[in-house]
């Protein structure tokens, strides 16, 4: 319920929600694209680290096999090979998907 008294003028303001839900948006969007650049940040650093273990992996591998007998493989030499191709999928997955 409103009254209004004559001779009395009322000053046009500006809702205070209005700017401060700008900033509160302003805010968002540059939170979310501070979270953006964080996410692929770690996306690249795990897509670094696991193309490092499977570098490493590899000459593992290649010193299992080289100790190895030629007649007979070990079963951690299949172990190995398994565990490597299943980061080399991973990493090329993540490859063609990017990094989003």
């Amino acid at each position: 319920l409103f009254w209004f008294i004559p001779g009395e003028s009322r000053s046009q303001k500006v809702p205070t929600f209005v700017s401060s839900t700008l900033s509160r948006e302003s805010l968002r969007v540059d939170q979310k694209a501070k979270l953006k650049t964080k996410r692929l940040q770690q996306a690249f650093q795990q897509f670094k680290d696991d193309s490092q273990r499977l570098f490493v992996g590899s000459r593992e591998l290649k010193e299992m096999i080289q100790k190895s007998n030629p007649h007979t493989y070990s079963i951690g030499i299949v172990k190995k090979a398994e565990e490597l191709e299943k980061l080399a999928k991973k990493i090329k997955n993540r490859a063609k998907r990017g990094f989003d």
